[in-house]
């Protein structure tokens, strides 16, 4: 049997559940009329969870994901619910996207799979309108495991999904301020919460409040799509950053993982 299907179906069994969450927290703070690309777009099951929201706002989306087969289900999906003029779905990594101009941009997972995730930025970067923003939804770990950094990878073979490198904060900061953004919110969100809340806030405002920006590993070019295991672009994942140490971790107590957060990065004024 071919693996495609199962891939799907694992995606949609074991993925959804929380990237469903996740887009609601992304669509709810999307204006009315936007634009949104959407990198790694997988089997489009999240995404659709919210297919009122989107007429609603009149949200239109460009989805790309390197995944034939997660894409082929998507867009059996998104025909299915009646969104072919809302949804387009692509078959291509995010860094030979060419689209734009993008009101939103929006990483669900798969920033941390990017082989170059600093070039992907640079380049999804040229795709936004002037008042864009990119939004990145995953889980970080607040201090260095090497456990981690071992199994995570290895999830792959066991569930044939990528998810990617672990994703320490501090990285990811340094990698959002190298890719030309300035990082101006970061939320912790709570997993068992409704979709259009906004979490609790562990860190708030552009980077002073954190000292550096950390990297966040990702999905942009070729690869699976990091959490949710659909890739967004081919190649390698790239590593997260976060590693806790940042005044406002302190709440956080013990605990290694600081779990699902939502990030806002705005183009940098030059």
């Amino acid at each position: 049997m071919a693996l495609g299907p199962i891939r799907s179906w694992i995606y949609d069994t074991a993925i959804l559940p929380l990237t469903t969450a996740w887009y609601g927290e992304v669509l709810a703070r999307l204006p009315g009329d936007a634009r949104l690309l959407d990198v790694g777009i997988g089997t489009g099951g999240a995404l659709l969870a919210h297919a009122a929201t989107l007429r609603r706002k009149r949200i239109r989306v460009v989805g790309v994901d390197v995944d034939e087969d997660y894409v082929r289900r998507c867009r059996d999906r998104v025909a299915a619910a009646g969104l072919a003029e809302v949804v387009d779905v692509r078959l291509e990594s995010v860094t030979e996207h060419r689209g734009g101009p993008y009101d939103a941009v929006y990483w669900s997972g798969s920033f941390m799979l990017m082989p170059d995730p600093v070039g992907a930025l640079q380049h999804v970067r040229t795709l936004l309108a002037p008042s864009g923003a990119m939004y990145f939804t995953q889980t970080f770990e607040r201090d260095r495991s090497k456990l981690a950094e071992i199994a995570k990878p290895l999830l792959r073979w066991v569930t044939t999904i990528d998810f990617g490198r672990v994703t320490y904060e501090e990285e990811f900061r340094a990698r959002v301020a190298a890719g030309g953004l300035d990082l101006v919110e970061l939320v912790e969100l709570d997993s068992d919460r409704s979709h259009g809340s906004h979490g609790s806030r562990a860190s708030h405002g552009s980077h002073g409040s954190h000292g550096s920006h950390g990297s966040h590993g990702s999905h942009g070019s070729h690869g699976s799509h990091g959490s949710h295991g659909s890739r967004a672009s081919h190649g390698s994942h790239g590593s997260h950053g976060s590693h806790g140490s940042h005044g406002s971790h302190g709440s956080h107590g013990p605990t290694t993982r600081r779990g699902a957060c939502l990030a806002v990065a705005r183009p940098a004024e030059c």
